[in-house]
């Protein structure tokens, strides 16, 4: 979903020291970086579509600093600040000129036209990322109704098919920048917090019934609240401030409902969670599952864990944040649609649930060890 990268130290002044964001999920897939900072694609199904997890190399890309995930395409930021892309291009998500219909297990990545980068974000089939110099670009899939940012009226959903500066945001310097399928938010280096994009299940949160086409300042974050982390899943978007504190708007995953009932939804963010103990650091939005990472390295979650994308044995609704077994020792994480990632100390990438919601109820959590993954002849 949309990615999750920490801005500790960059809201005084995005420079030498690295965004981290070294594991992404999508929905046919996740990618991760390894021990040796290459880009690994983690494929969610075999052929049969039974739910195993086949790590694969993505070729001829290395000294990986970071990784985003969409539905099926996916980004690599090397340490050199340029952006490689793979996977489907149907809208232009790869930004690479032209949209062609290709493989989501295309592991063959071409460079994107955009140098300086500092940070990317990508969902569903959309791209983001913002340069050295605080500026956001955005590509791919173009709903008509604000996904991207890039301004304009209400009009036909078309492909965006190469980086298109935000012009909305000129004058703002971004650290970060969450894509979610129908909206986007980005983080100033004062840690002010701007959403744009589609009303729709609260998402915006900004309290207002209409499409953004232009971002658009969240005031809740305004003063003394600022922003550390934003991460956008299908139904909700959740941040994590400068106190450790989480916050969440857009469908309630404490009161979701699977009986056809409406769902709760808060058109603003409200607080949820941490400011004190715990203190959270990280945030990560699924379909309908959310984790949040607390500064010893302990993973809570809340929603759904019907694929198992908590990790978790039965209950398979967590309607409170809750802490869960077997993910100490974490870094950094991530969510997919109906699946979590996580990354340790070790270096090795830990994961459970599924691809897509199926029958077969998700993978538990395991840890997968990418040092013998060979490369690709």
């Amino acid at each position: 979903m949309g990615t999750v990268c920490s801005i500790e130290g960059a809201l005084k002044d995005p420079g030498p020291e690295v965004l981290q964001c070294r594991c992404a999920g999508g929905i046919a897939g996740s990618v991760v970086v390894d021990q040796r900072n290459r880009a690994v694609f983690l494929q969610w199904r075999n052929e049969a579509g039974t739910p195993v997890v086949l790590p694969r190399l993505v070729r001829a890309v290395r000294k990986v600093r970071q990784v985003a995930c969409g539905a099926e395409h996916y980004l690599v930021l090397t340490e050199a600040a340029v952006i490689y892309s793979g996977g489907l291009n149907s809208w232009g998500q790869l930004g690479v000129t032209e949209a062609e219909t290709r493989t989501n297990s295309d592991l063959n990545p071409e460079r994107v036209d955009l140098s300086g980068v500092w940070c990317i974000s990508a969902a569903d089939n959309s791209s983001m990322a913002v340069t050295n110099r605080g500026q956001a670009f955005a590509w791919g899939f173009d709903s008509g109704l604000g996904n991207l940012g890039l301004g304009g009226k209400p009009r036909q959903p078309s492909a965006v098919l190469v980086p298109a500066e935000l012009r909305g945001l000129r004058g703002v310097r971004l650290v970060s920048i969450a894509c979610g399928a129908s909206v986007g938010f980005g983080i100033s280096h004062l840690g002010m917090a701007y959403s744009w994009g589609e009303y729709r299940h609260g998402l915006l949160g900004t309290g207002v019934k209409t499409h953004e086409f232009l971002p658009q300042k969240l005031s809740v974050f305004e003063g003394s609240c600022r922003v550390r982390s934003i991460s956008v899943g299908s139904r909700h978007a959740l941040a994590v401030d400068v106190k450790g504190a989480i916050w969440q708007w857009g469908q309630v995953l404490s009161e979701l409902q699977y009986k056809g009932a409406e769902p709760k939804v808060n058109e603003i963010p409200v607080r949820t969670a941490g400011g004190g103990h715990p203190l959270f650091v990280e945030v990560a939005a699924g379909c309908d599952h959310a984790l949040g990472l607390t500064n010893f390295g302990h993973v809570w979650g809340i929603g759904s864990n019907h694929q198992n994308q908590l990790g978790a044995s039965p209950p398979v609704m967590l309607r409170e944040w809750t802490p869960l077994a077997g993910f100490d020792g974490v870094v950094e994480i991530a969510t997919g649609h109906y699946h979590s990632v996580v990354m340790g100390r070790d270096h090795c990438p830990r994961f459970c649930g599924d691809g897509r919601a199926s029958r077969f109820g998700g993978l538990p959590l395991t840890r997968l060890d990418l040092t013998l993954l060979a490369e690709p002849t």
